[in-house]
């Protein structure tokens, strides 16, 4: 164990916590504590054996210039453009990580949009794991990101536990956690309050992304809470989300996605699941899946989507859900079960969330979401649907809505719908002719 004194905000810290983690690696490993104090930091790198704690009322502070972050990697390809630097980096580290009850401030406090000019200026990481295993993140605090939070690209046996992430809600691309093209990563017990997407699993440079488990985290957004994609140009499997809160975070704007689901390039996607969560607020969409090429002029058509389960579901709010496959690409072995929808008024939007910048939509596609019903389920097939419920909770009149609707979607069960559905028939379009399902 290493201990490092109290340094003013005046100092630049990096030399000397790095000096410290060499140190510590070179003897074999250990921890490195950082006592009560400022720490004013660029690029701080932890090696094998190495595990940086944070003790309470330390805080480790980002430079904003961009001379003291080292370029980690000069792009990801299409998906990342332009040099990636972070904070906190790990490079083929084993055995390592971050732990305590201080926090990592990437000093990024303001607001920004899209729009903003600031945008092509300097945006760092907060922390970026590459090719690392066995690493373990817990209890510290991450706020102020400029960029995305933790970003995992390639790890092995990753636990993130108990921390929490603070972002400014009106700063765009700060994400929470971006587990990427990563294998056994647990995330558990977290609160991510931030401007993007809170947990955000992805397959950018076309390695898989296998057996993601996330449970017990509150997450809070206008955006995504819980998204799979958009890069996916390599096969996710076995992601488990389990025992969430998505509460309403009170501005009018979002969240915009509860769940979602985005295929948008040549992986595929195989047995997810999503059991109870709670979601809350007016979210143009609570649940979306979405299967559509990124670019209209796509050559290769998307990948598939199959082995779905969405169970004990509660959602209060008014968006709808949306499960759309393709007809060339149909979603496979889809299970919706007791999944309750308690409505507070309608979503009047029609309009996808876009879910990337990188991206454009074929106008040449059917538009499902231009119906009145809450529930609409596109090209699919191997469909169980059971205990379904839309009930309106407050007063008011929804309309002509109807609780179900089914384009293009063949061998499904609807014996077992035993909910409050607020439709009188289901008309099921198989190839173009309707019929009523029974």
């Amino acid at each position: 164990m290493v201990r490092t004194k109290d340094y003013s905000v005046q100092a630049k810290d990096t030399f000397s916590i790095q000096q410290r983690i060499d140190m510590c690696h070179a003897s074999g490993g250990g921890e490195v504590r950082l006592v009560t104090g400022l720490y004013l930091c660029g690029t701080i790198s932890i090696k094998s054996g190495v595990h940086l704690v944070l003790e309470s009322g330390a805080r480790i502070v980002g430079s904003r210039l961009i001379d003291d972050y080292e370029p980690i990697v000069a792009g990801l390809g299409d998906h990342a453009p332009g040099d990636l630097r972070c904070l906190i980096h790990a490079d083929q580290s084993q055995n390592c990580g971050i732990r305590g009850s201080g926090t990592i401030d990437g000093n990024f406090s303001e607001s920004l949009t899209f729009d903003s000019p600031l945008c092509d200026e300097f945006r760092p990481r907060l922390c970026f794991f590459r090719d690392c295993q066995d690493v373990e993140l817990s209890e510290v605090k991450f706020t102020n990101s400029g960029f995305w939070t933790l970003h995992l690209l390639r790890c092995q046996d990753v636990r993130v536990d108990s921390v929490a992430i603070i972002n400014n809600y009106d700063r765009i691309n700060t994400d929470g956690i971006d587990p990427d093209s990563c294998r056994r990563v647990s995330i558990r017990n977290c609160v991510i309050a931030t401007g993007d997407d809170c947990i955000v699993m992805k397959s950018t440079c076309g390695d898989p992304c296998e057996d993601v488990e996330v449970r017990n985290c509150v997450l809070k957004t206008w955006h995504g809470a819980i998204k799979v994609g958009t890069e996916s140009l390599a096969p996710i499997r076995r992601v488990k989300v389990s025992d969430c809160s998505i509460p309403d975070i009170g501005i009018p704007k979002g969240p915009a996605l509860g769940i979602g689901i985005y295929m948008k390039d040549i992986g595929s996607y195989e047995e997810f699941s999503f059991e109870r969560i709670d979601i809350e607020g007016h979210q143009q969409l609570a649940i979306m899946v979405d299967v559509r090429p990124r670019w209209p002029d796509q050559s290769q058509s998307c990948g598939r989507i199959s082995g779905l389960l969405f169970k004990d579901i509660t959602i209060h709010g008014s968006g709808r859900l949306l499960f759309e496959g393709r007809v060339d690409s149909p979603l496979s072995g889809l299970s919706i079960q007791n999944v309750q929808c308690e409505l507070t008024g309608m979503a009047l939007s029609r309009v996808k969330p876009r879910g990337a910048g990188r991206m454009r939509e074929d106008p040449s596609l059917p538009d499902y979401l231009n119906t009145d019903h809450h529930i609409i389920l596109a090209n699919a097939e191997g469909v169980q649907l059971e205990g379904l419920a839309v009930r309106l909770k407050s007063a008011g009149n929804l309309g002509s809505r109807g609780g179900l609707i089914l384009y293009n979607v063949n061998d499904v069960d609807l014996s077992k719908i035993c909910g409050q559905l607020m439709f009188e028939e289901v008309t099921d379009f198989v190839e173009g002719k309707g019929r009523r399902a029974t």
